[in-house]
């Protein structure tokens, strides 16, 4: 889809352009970040996106053109004096305005995506990645996009010890910021998962219910206990599930229960089976039939 942007367009088209790119970005949010590819608010998971042409163009609003001819060639066959400029462009903020921000992001996103196809360059994006996720002079938006594509490129092959630590620093030093959140997702998602289970689920545990983590860090954490069914976060999950500050979180500590809760969670959801909004009640509903189900397999695996 080729999306073009006049100038000093005024009428119907121009007023709903602000909204219709506010609409791509969260699209992108949802898919890539909060918690792309990760259970979203629906309970299913988005399609995990692969390096390609990019699909959006923002025309002389976002990338300078010089970029965006560079982001219409295979990223497989990239060098390294291809990929300087893209990186430039990231680091340097190049064509970045209060006005076009929106759009800026849309283009950062399929440079991100374009230099995550260039695997044939790995230390060099693994290295990329991880400093722009870490420069906090950055714009947020953009480091949690780069720390997103870390994530997936460390979920898809083995990475190197610097995007390890690159996780485990944003979400120890980070924990008030969403970049926390998707790096302790990426975490889990990576490569690494198995030999860092010990510190991601003593950093989910004391994440869940702690005060001052973003709301994207505690459905993070909500999610890593349901992955490794950590039952003591139970109390913490049932409180979350009432007062949590954004439904996102109630809906991931709802997914978490049905995982860890026992008899006794199941009967209390079933007391407010219908509290909250529809989404709330289709997640408890749904929690309700997962601890059913798991202590009836429980209860026949003992016999």
């Amino acid at each position: 889809m080729d999306i073009q942007v006049g100038r000093g367009g005024k009428g119907f088209g121009a007023a709903l352009l602000p909204s219709l790119l506010a609409g791509v970005v969260v699209g992108i949010w949802v898919e890539r970040t909060g918690l792309g590819r990760y259970p979203t608010a629906s309970g299913q998971a988005a399609v995990s996106v692969q390096p390609q042409a990019p699909a959006v163009r923002v025309a002389g609003e976002g990338a300078p053109e010089s970029i965006a001819e560079i982001l219409r060639v295979d990223p497989g066959g990239s060098s390294a004096e291809d990929r300087a400029p893209v990186w430039a462009f990231l680091r340097q903020l190049w064509g970045r305005t209060s006005e076009n921000n929106l759009e800026w992001l849309l283009s950062a996103d399929e440079a991100l995506n374009w230099l995550r196809g260039a695997g044939h360059a790995s230390v060099e994006v693994e290295n990329g990645f991880v400093d722009l996720a870490g420069d906090r002079r950055l714009p947020a938006a953009l480091r949690e996009q780069a720390m997103q594509h870390l994530g997936q490129w460390a979920e898809a092959r083995p990475a190197g010890e610097r995007v390890r630590e690159g996780f485990r620093l944003a979400v120890e030093e980070e924990k008030s910021g969403a970049i926390a959140g998707v790096a302790l997702l990426a975490l889990a998602r990576s490569r690494f998962a198995p030999a860092e289970k010990t510190w991601l689920c003593a950093t989910a545990l004391a994440c869940v219910g702690a005060e001052g983590v973003s709301g994207a860090l505690r459905e993070a954490a909500c999610e890593v206990v349901e992955r490794y069914r950590l039952h003591e976060a139970e109390p913490e999950l049932r409180r979350v599930s009432q007062v949590g500050v954004t439904a996102g979180e109630r809906l991931s500590a709802l997914r978490a229960l049905g995982e860890v809760g026992t008899v006794e969670t199941r009967e209390w959801l079933e007391g407010e089976l219908l509290t909250g909004a529809p989404l709330e009640v289709d997640a408890r509903v749904k929690a309700v039939e997962r601890i059913r189900v798991r202590l009836t397999a429980a209860g026949a695996t003992s016999h």
